[in-house]
This record gives C-alpha cells, sequence and structure tokens, in this order.
C-alpha cells in the first residue's frame, strides 16, 4: 500500500548517524527474479537440477552448485580457506567486472570448472566494484572451523547496489537510495529506502501528470537501484531511470500482499 504523497512533502527526511559497520540482513529464500539488467545472465541456472542429480558429483561441487540454486539471480562468491571464488558463469563476471584472472578449477570426478577468486582480506574492496557494476552478490562463508570432511558453509550476506548497509562499502557522505515503483491503475506509485540508516519514505501520484512527476522524482533521488515489475517494461518514464534498474516479478507488489507484509512487520 502506498501513501499519498502530501503537497507539503519534501523529503528525504533528515539523515540519522549511519552505523559504521554492520551485517547486511540476509533476504529470505524467494523464487527466483526474473532476468534484469542487473541480474547475472547464467546458463549454469537452468542445468543446476540437473547437475545436482549427477552421481559423480564431489561433496564441494554439490554444495557450491546447492547455494547457487538458492540465490539464482545473485553472483555467488563461495569461500574456500582464505579467498573466496566463483565458478561457472559467474567466474566469467567476477573476472570481468572485479579485473581479476579467469582460470579453472579441478572438481575431480565432477571435470572442471572456470574459476576466479579474490583474497579474503580485500573483500570489501572487490564488492565495492562489483556493486558499482549493477551485481547483486550473495557470500557464502565457512561458518565452521576446517577440519575434516566438508566444510559448513552458508549465505551470510546478500548485496545489492541498493541494499548496503556496511559502513565500509559507503562514503560516509553517500545517501543510497533503493527505489520501487508500483502501478494500479492510473495511480504510479515510489517507495524508497536507505538500508543503511532505516529512512523510508513513500509517494503516489495520479491523473495525467503522474508520469511526469514519477519521472521527475526519481532523477531528484538518483537511487542506486529500482525495481520496476516487469510488466511495466513498456512505460515512458522507465528508460529514464538512473542508476542500476532491476526487473523484478509483479507478485511481490501485490497490495494485498505488501499491505500483509507491512502489518506484519
Amino acid at each position: 500500500h502506498v501513501g499519498s504523497r502530501r503537497p507539503d512533502y519534501n523529503p528525504p527526511m533528515p539523515r540519522r548517524p549511519r552505523p559504521s559497520a554492520s551485517v547486511d540482513a540476509v533476504p529470505p529464500a524467494a523464487p527466483p527474479p526474473a532476468t534484469g539488467a542487473s541480474a547475472i545472465p547464467s546458463s549454469l541456472d537452468a542445468s543446476t537440477p540437473r547437475l545436482l542429480d549427477s552421481p559423480h558429483l564431489v561433496p564441494s561441487r554439490r554444495q557450491y552448485l546447492q547455494l547457487k540454486a538458492q540465490h539464482p539471480g545473485a553472483l555467488l562468491l563461495y569461500q574456500l580457506g582464505d579467498f573466496f571464488e566463483a565458478f561457472d558463469d559467474d567466474a566469467a563476471v567476477l573476472a570481468r567486472d572485479a579485473r581479476v584472472t579467469l582460470t579453472s578449477r579441478s572438481f575431480g570426478r565432477s571435470g572442471r570448472a572456470p574459476l576466479a577468486g579474490i583474497p579474503q582480506h580485500a573483500l570489501t574492496h572487490y564488492l565495492g566494484r562489483l556493486l558499482a557494476a549493477g551485481h547483486t552478490v550473495a557470500v557464502a562463508e565457512q561458518v565452521e572451523p576446517a577440519g575434516k570432511g566438508l566444510v559448513r558453509r552458508e549465505v551470510t550476506r546478500v548485496l545489492s547496489p541498493g541494499v548496503v548497509a556496511d559502513g565500509a562499502l559507503l562514503p560516509p557522505s553517500e545517501t543510497r537510495w533503493l527505489a520501487a515503483v508500483a502501478a494500479r491503475g492510473e495511480r504510479l506509485g515510489l517507495s524508497w529506502l536507505d538500508a543503511s540508516t532505516g529512512d523510508w519514505a513513500v509517494a503516489e501520484w495520479a491523473g495525467e501528470g503522474a508520469a511526469t512527476a514519477l519521472a521527475e522524482e526519481l532523477a531528484r533521488l538518483a537511487p542506486a537501484e529500482t525495481l520496476v515489475p516487469d510488466d511495466l517494461d513498456d512505460a515512458p518514464w522507465r528508460a529514464g531511470i538512473p542508476g542500476h534498474v532491476r526487473r523484478v516479478e509483479r507478485w511481490p507488489a501485490d497490495p494485498e500482499r505488501a499491505a500483509d507484509g507491512l502489518k506484519a512487520h
């Protein structure tokens, strides 16, 4: 549900101090996002279920594919000792946008897979590069000491250009908005959030000037990332959105679902 915008409304609201460091919340598992401007095009995504059924997978390869299947639209960084590594199509993306070397790794009887890696001590630096390139990044860390057998790993952070709460990844003076657009009939709604402070606001327009008002507000806010439902691909204001645009399925913006989510928060 999007509230009406008052004539005297003057966003954004006063900023609260940004924490010097924090851990980004991990969103709950959800249906795979539709491919968008900042999604990773991966032939692996479609073949992951088939690969997981292979009897020839070694444990580490199976674990990687299981984590990747949970976050198919994200670039998965998988911790192996002192490095975070990406495989398959993600490896090519990491090599290109983080400007690191693309190589390959043997998984025994599972065969070889393209590989690119970054050192653990430089993770923040390379995360900054990936976010600047518009990627969503899932960080899978080792959550138990290395010993005999396969080390347990879990995705501990999911970052995107508009969802960054770690002060180490943000200049102190920068406001990084995550925006979302919704449409219902002749009404257009906009919501924007600063994940590092919790500042959140909404606006709504209707009538002939709605599209122009929405475009002007997006230009003023200059969000780092904007979520746009896939049924608005042909909207005239869509091409002018600044920052990274993520095309998403419409179902999360269903009015009843959104209202239930707000009431339960």
